[in-house]
């Protein structure tokens, strides 16, 4: 599980920047990696991710498949995606 605090308060954060989400989909994507670093083996992940800016709380699930990695060691994958679910859909 990765917990990612965002600044202090939802007035610090820009909107125009999505709220920081890429920032997030580079911690998910780190994380993923520094699994398969320790672990040692290329396996399917599933990662739980709670934001949090203030008192607004985001949750995400992320799945990444074992032949994403594999595809990005050569390059930008192009058959093979991470999926990034997201709770609740929207910011207010």
């Amino acid at each position: 599980m990765i917990i990612v605090k965002v600044r202090q308060t939802l007035q610090n954060v820009d909107p125009r920047l999505d709220f920081e989400e890429t920032q997030i989909a580079a911690e998910i994507l780190s994380c993923g990696d520094k699994n398969i670093r320790k672990v040692g083996k290329n396996a399917d992940q599933i990662l739980f991710i709670a934001r949090f800016i203030s008192t607004y709380t985001t949750f995400y699930k992320a799945e990444i498949p074992a032949k994403y990695w594999g595809e990005l060691f050569n390059g930008l994958p192009k058959v093979n995606s991470v999926e990034i679910k997201r709770w609740p859909g929207k910011m207010i």
